[in-house]
C-alpha cells in the first residue's frame, strides 16, 4: 500500500481561502487563522516506479501542487480526516483508478481518497468539533484518523429474503362487465361521420352528463 498527500502551493488555494472565509462568516471563529486542505491518496497493486509515475502525472499538478508521503503539522494545527462512507461513490478515486490503469496498462488498482482539513490557530475543543460539524456531512461521509490506512474493503454477503408463508388466499374480485359500469360509453357515435353526429345529436343538459367519462375522448364522443 502507498500514500500520497497532495496539497495546492500558495497562490492556488482558492479551496482553502473559500472554506475559512465560510468557518469565519458562520461560525465566527476569531482564533482561526488559517485553513490548509490536503488530498490523501492510498494506492494498491503498483510497483515502486509505477507508483511515483501515478503521483506525479495523475494524483497531482507539479505546476501547482506539493506532493509529500508524510503530513506536517505545526505547533498550532490540528487535522482531521473526511472520507466516504462504505458504499458511497467516490468519484475522484475511481477517477484516478482509471487514469492509472490507462498509464500502466494493467488490471485497475485500489485507490481510496480522503480529504485532510487543517486548522491553524488557538482554537478549543468546542470550536474544533463545531467545524467537524460543519464540514462533515453525516449523509455521505464521516471522519477518519489521519494516520490510518484505507486498505480494501470486502463486499459482505446480504442477508436472506424474507418469505411470505401466511399469506392469505384470497379470491379474486370478479370481473366486471362493461355493461355494467356507471356510464357505458356509446359505441355508435364512433360509426357516423362527425358532422352528422354533431349536429343530429340532442343537446344534452349538464346534469345528464357523465360526471365520470370512460375511455378516450374525441371529437366523435360524446358523453350525454
Amino acid at each position: 500500500m502507498n500514500r500520497i498527500f497532495v496539497e495546492k502551493k500558495p497562490g492556488h488555494q482558492a479551496e482553502a481561502s473559500h472554506l475559512l472565509h465560510d468557518l469565519h462568516e458562520s461560525l465566527v471563529l476569531p482564533g482561526l487563522t488559517g485553513v490548509r486542505i490536503v488530498q490523501r491518496y492510498d494506492v494498491d497493486g503498483l510497483s515502486e516506479g509505477e507508483f511515483l509515475s501515478a503521483s506525479q502525472l495523475i494524483l497531482s499538478e507539479p505546476q501547482v501542487d506539493f506532493i509529500s508521503e508524510n503530513l506536517s503539522l505545526a505547533e498550532n494545527e490540528n487535522a482531521f480526516a473526511v472520507e466516504f462512507l462504505p458504499g458511497q461513490f467516490d468519484q475522484r478515486a475511481d477517477s484516478a483508478a482509471q487514469c492509472i490503469q490507462i498509464l500502466t496498462g494493467k488490471e485497475r488498482p485500489f485507490v481510496a481518497s480522503a480529504k485532510v482539513i487543517i486548522l491553524s490557530g488557538n482554537l478549543t475543543a468546542a470550536e474544533i468539533q463545531s467545524v467537524k460539524s460543519y464540514v462533515i456531512n453525516a449523509v455521505d461521509s464521516h471522519e477518519v484518523p489521519v494516520a490510518a490506512i484505507t486498505g480494501r474493503r470486502g463486499s459482505t454477503p446480504p442477508a436472506d429474503v424474507t418469505i411470505l408463508t401466511d399469506f392469505p388466499n384470497k379470491k379474486l374480485l370478479p370481473f366486471v362487465p362493461i355493461s355494467a359500469w356507471p356510464c357505458p360509453p356509446r359505441t355508435s357515435s364512433f360509426a357516423k361521420p362527425i358532422s352528422a353526429t354533431r349536429k343530429n345529436a340532442p343537446r344534452a343538459s349538464r346534469k345528464s352528463r357523465c360526471s365520470t367519462p370512460i375511455g378516450p375522448t374525441t371529437a366523435a364522443t360524446r358523453l350525454s
